[in-house]
């Protein structure tokens, strides 16, 4: 890995080990639908996130990019059964009926919460943009798969840290929801802190590595 990408992995480490450590005696509460639905999605999202994490660590990069699109699902599927879905929506997911529109579910969270507070929308723009190519063997995807001398991952370094950015932001904000339906306040206030410190490290972190200006493609 070159030196930005490691220092990416380094921080994103640090804080699924940080997670794991603060999960061991987490507990959920019983007997509320909606709470333990969301909170096993969540718990999806952070569980993707250490996945990720693995891959990124053994240089297998195709899945750290096509599972964006599954750590924003489950994510956002947590957001709208804690915050949006009513109790005929909460019965049809039970059943397997549940709703599979992103724009819908960002649309009803943001509705909820009073606003896109959490940058959804721009999110799933994203998610159902470049990176769907990258989900579902895009040409953005392909293309980068091979050279004129070489056919292997041929990802640059921006595309990779972007992808190390968008797991840290996507698990942490799983963490805090997980914290806050667990009645742990400490732990998600703990959780918004190291948030707000990564974006000052990444934001330093791009001010010296130029190669990581832009955005993908």
């Amino acid at each position: 890995m070159k030196n930005a990408l490691s220092l990416a992995v380094k921080i994103l480490d640090d804080s699924v080990a940080w997670q794991t450590h603060n999960f061991a005696d987490l507990v959920v509460p019983k007997g509320d639908d909606r709470v333990k639905l969301c909170a096993g999605c969540y718990s999806i999202a952070i569980e993707f996130q250490a996945s990720i994490l693995t891959l990124l660590k053994n240089n297998q990069f195709a899945l750290c990019f096509a599972s964006q699109r599954l750590i924003f699902e489950a994510l956002i599927r947590g957001l709208w059964l804690q915050y949006s879905a009513d109790e005929k929506e909460l019965e049809a997911f039970i059943n397997g009926r549940g709703q599979n529109k992103l724009k819908f579910m960002t649309t009803a969270i943001s509705a909820a919460l009073g606003g896109d507070v959490l940058g959804l929308d721009e999110l799933r723009i994203r998610i159902e943009g470049y990176l769907h190519d990258f989900t579902h063997t895009g040409i953005h995807h392909v293309s980068r798969r091979y050279t004129d001398q070489t056919l292997g991952p041929n990802y640059s370094v921006h595309d990779m840290c972007r992808i190390v950015h968008l797991t840290y932001q996507m698990g942490m904000q799983a963490a805090m929801q997980l914290f806050l339906v667990c009645g742990r306040n400490d732990l998600r206030e703990q959780a918004l802190e190291r948030l707000v410190e990564y974006g000052k490290a990444y934001a330093e972190l791009r001010s010296r590595h130029p190669e990581l200006t832009g955005r993908i493609p």
